[in-house]
C-alpha cells in the first residue's frame, strides 16, 4: 500500500530532504520522520532536481527554509 498524502492541522511542519548522497528524498511532519518517498535519485542520471509545490487551500502557505 503506498499512501500518497498526509493529512496536516493548521501549524503543521512539512519537511523535504533531498539526501543526494544516499539518492533519497524524504519527508517529516513536525520532526518526526515519515520515511523515504523516492530512492534511487542520482544526479548523474536524472540530470538536475526543481522543486515543485501545490497548494490546495486559499490561505496554504509555503516557507522555503535553509538547512539546520
Amino acid at each position: 500500500h503506498i499512501r500518497s498524502y498526509i493529512y496536516t492541522r493548521k501549524g503543521d511542519v512539512i519537511s523535504v530532504t533531498l539526501d543526494l548522497d544516499m539518492e533519497t528524498l524524504s519527508f517529516s511532519l513536525n520532526g518526526k520522520p515519515l520515511g523515504i518517498a523516492v530512492d534511487g535519485l542520482s544526479v548523474a542520471v536524472h540530470g538536475h532536481f526543481y522543486p515543485a509545490f501545490s497548494l490546495y487551500n486559499d490561505d496554504d502557505q509555503i516557507s522555503i527554509l535553509p538547512p539546520r
